[in-house]
């Protein structure tokens, strides 16, 4: 019970060294503001859950992987708006001599208050209005997908639809001219064409006819030409270029189809819409929950700030202001001390000594450690050369030929040089290792 007092006294702002000396009433009032801070924290939470499955979720599948991402990315929100809340709490103070400071610090705390309920508040009004969001959600993609389509059929017109039918109007004016020629050409024939000096018909294949016929053949050769020229250019627009065009759109519009089209984002623009549409309709029900919804969480939000700041001031609020005072006239006292220019040095100073000390303390710690090493392979050695000597000895005094007590006597006397070279080789590594070191 104790640590859950402690925790609401944490989450109003107040310190429980002070708080716990004050009044019953004032205790159980800083605790209901706790309670009044964890309210939207909880609600933040919710929020920032919806939000985040709208996107990590999209498919709608959601798998344990999913649930811990969303769960600690949403808890981790939710613990960013309690830490605001609290510190809007735990840095205001009621007793402030200065109106225009004071008028300040509640209208910030306030303006932040506010915008937290807007942003605790915008993804439940997404949940609440969800089935009237996702109509008009699936509205606006079936449009985006004909955007799509009519950009395909648009790009198609204007790399291959175009210049196929620029070349057929070429075309159909040669065929047309053609036509017109084989006409002249016949009336010419028939005598309905020129006429001899005395007007009368010339019905026969003359000079004229002759002229006419040319130019008819020459622009059947030309659509002949036209057309044979255009054939492997109609054959790679119509094969090759359009069908790489579709396909490329096409598989664009085939990823939208798929794609779930139910992320924050698009579920805004959908709202965004729907709201639009009401308006023209002069239908104001999703404005209203809109603001309903708003309104009630900037309520909520600032509710803790209120009952922060309306009330006047207590008992923890004087014992505040005691201690900001002591502070303050401590920090006073020490001033002039800390801003002089020798203390600085002499700061300084201190500061460099205390790195030589560690260092000199750290090389001492590796001397020591290097000495115990040597001191110990000395003992090591001596005790092995002890053992080896004892044992030569007392094969020394068991002996009786005198030729293998002289050579136990060669072996103990080599022994002990060898043994007092190789410690003499080890003193003096040992010497040189602590002298770098030094």
């Amino acid at each position: 019970m104790k640590k859950i007092e402690k925790f609401l006294f944490w989450c109003s702002g107040a310190p429980y060294e002070l708080i716990s000396s004050c009044p019953q009433s004032e205790r159980d009032k800083y605790q209901k503001l706790g309670l009044a801070v964890l309210v939207p924290t909880i609600f933040a939470f919710l929020s920032g859950y919806y939000a985040l499955s709208t996107i990590i979720n999209k498919d709608g599948v959601l798998t344990t992987l999913k649930f811990i991402v969303i769960t600690a990315l949403a808890l981790f929100w939710a613990f960013a708006i309690f830490s605001i809340d609290i510190y809007i709490l735990a840095t205001y103070r009621k007793i402030n001599r200065v109106k225009w400071n004071a008028a300040v610090q509640i209208s910030i705390r306030i303006i932040l208050s506010i915008f937290l309920g807007i942003v605790i508040s915008y993804p439940l009004v997404l949940k609440i209005l969800e089935d009237p969001i996702s109509t008009k959600a699936f509205q606006i993609k079936r449009e985006q997908i004909q955007i799509l389509e009519k950009s395909r059929n648009d790009e198609v017109r204007e790399r291959v639809t175009d210049e196929i039918d620029q070349h057929d109007k070429r075309k159909r004016n040669v065929d047309s001219l053609s036509a017109v020629l084989s006409l002249k050409l016949v009336d010419e024939v028939q005598g309905k064409g020129s006429k001899t000096k005395e007007g009368k018909p010339n019905p026969r294949y003359g000079t004229i006819a002759k002229t006419i016929d040319t130019l008819r053949h020459n622009t059947e050769n030309e659509a002949k030409n036209l057309e044979a020229k255009f054939s492997p250019r109609r054959k790679y627009l119509q094969d090759t270029l359009q069908k790489e065009i579709e396909r490329r759109w096409d598989s664009v519009i085939i990823n939208f189809k798929n794609k779930p089209y139910n992320d924050i984002l698009a579920k805004s623009k959908a709202l965004a819409r729907l709201q639009k549409d009401d308006k023209a309709e002069n239908d104001d029900t999703t404005k209203l929950v809109d603001w309903f919804v708003l309104i009630a969480f900037i309520l909520l939000d600032c509710t803790a700030v209120l009952l922060k700041i309306l009330p006047k001031a207590g008992p923890l609020d004087y014992l505040l202001e005691q201690e900001d005072v002591k502070y303050r006239s401590e920090l006073k006292i020490h001033a002039g001390v800390y801003d002089e220019v020798g203390y600085q040095t002499s700061y300084s100073q201190y500061l460099t000594m205390k790195i030589v000390l560690e260092n000199e303390v750290k090389l001492s710690k590796e001397i020591l450690i290097k000495t115990q090493e040597h001191v110990e392979y000395i003992m090591n050695e001596r005790q092995k050369f002890q053992e080896t000597i004892s044992d030569l000895l007392n094969e020394y005094r068991k002996e009786t030929d005198y030729t293998q007590r002289q050579e136990l006597d060669r072996i103990i006397k080599s022994l002990t040089n060898t043994f007092l070279s190789s410690v003499e080789q080890a003193n003096q590594k040992f010497g040189e290792i602590i002298n770098s070191r030094q």
